[in-house]
């Protein structure tokens, strides 16, 4: 049985990691439902040239969620390129964990979605090899 990470990598969907990634102890994708396209769609909710906001809530609860699954070490990445980081997502889960006694950290790359997404691929192969955290973030970033 392999031992449960007492990290989580939490990325937003958008970050386009290809599923076995996504699947690696420590990574947590939110919101985890998303379908993938094959096909052009038009989503209304990831257009944001429409003027749709993207919702916080999947990334928060995420957070959180791992806080309760045992994680003592947090870390969100968003995507850089202006085009992944619902609103309000550093401050409210910054706020959640903290008071959980949970560290939490955001990792921001600068990159757009497959390149951060990899960044966070990084920080948790780091975090699983017993990196400290701080350690970890250096060895993540561009």
């Amino acid at each position: 049985m392999t031992p449960r990470p007492t990290f989580a990598v939490v990325v937003d969907a958008d970050l386009c990691l290809p599923r076995t990634l996504a699947a690696l102890p420590g990574i947590v994708v939110a919101p985890s439902d998303v379908p993938l396209l094959v096909t052009r769609e038009n989503i209304p909710r990831l257009s944001l040239e429409a003027g749709g906001a993207l919702d916080p809530q999947p990334a928060i609860a995420a957070c959180i969620g791992a806080a309760e699954d045992g994680a003592s070490t947090v870390v969100y990445v968003p995507a850089g390129d202006g085009y992944g980081a619902p609103d309000g997502v550093t401050e409210a889960v910054r706020e959640a964990l903290e008071a959980r006694g949970v560290a939490f950290e955001v990792l921001e790359t600068g990159e757009g979605a497959m390149a951060a997404g990899w960044r966070a691929v990084l920080l948790a192969e780091a975090l699983a090899a017993g990196h400290a955290l701080p350690e970890a973030i250096e060895r993540a970033r561009p």
